[in-house]
């Protein structure tokens, strides 16, 4: 959703169906608004500039756009997704580089949606073709750090 910010009113509306005190609700908008690239244009520039100024003072959270949040959000779900899959004995394969307007077009998504990720799911060949290769992946000493960039997680020994 590209548009988070459009259902933050409901959120809240449910909230208060919930028994939430209306100055938590209240605080809640706030946050939601903010952090859900909620307003306009002016009023998200002059958070992202807030934001800056004072975290020279403090730690302050990145504002991201509407889109980078979603999408961060959404990959949060696809890796639950793959998780569950695998555990039920499906493979998956999650896929970017595709047409995402023509996916919308298809699904009948709104313009307000993206699609940032697409995921074929299914059972593997009991056989492999002789033509199968594995992937090629980086060792894993090059990829996971411990602590910091610069500390590789696993040193070979000398």
């Amino acid at each position: 959703d590209l548009q988070p910010g459009k259902q933050i009113p409901r959120i809240m509306e449910l909230e208060k169906e919930n028994g939430m005190p209306e100055n938590v609700i209240d605080g809640r908008r706030f946050g939601a608004s903010v952090f859900a690239a909620g307003g306009n244009d002016a009023e998200r520039s002059l958070m992202r500039t807030l934001f800056s100024t004072v975290s020279n003072i403090t730690q302050m959270p990145t504002i991201n756009s509407a889109e980078g949040w979603a999408f961060k959000n959404t990959m949060l779900a696809v890796q639950i997704f793959l998780l569950g899959c695998h555990a039920s004995g499906l493979a998956t394969a999650p896929m970017e580089g595709f047409d995402s307007r023509r996916i919308r077009k298809c699904l009948n998504i709104p313009d307000r949606y993206e699609v940032p990720v697409v995921v074929s799911v299914g059972y593997e060949p009991e056989e492999k073709s002789s033509d199968s290769r594995e992937t090629a992946r980086l060792p894993f000493e090059e990829v996971f750090c411990l602590d910091s960039f610069d500390f590789p997680a696993y040193r070979k020994e000398s």
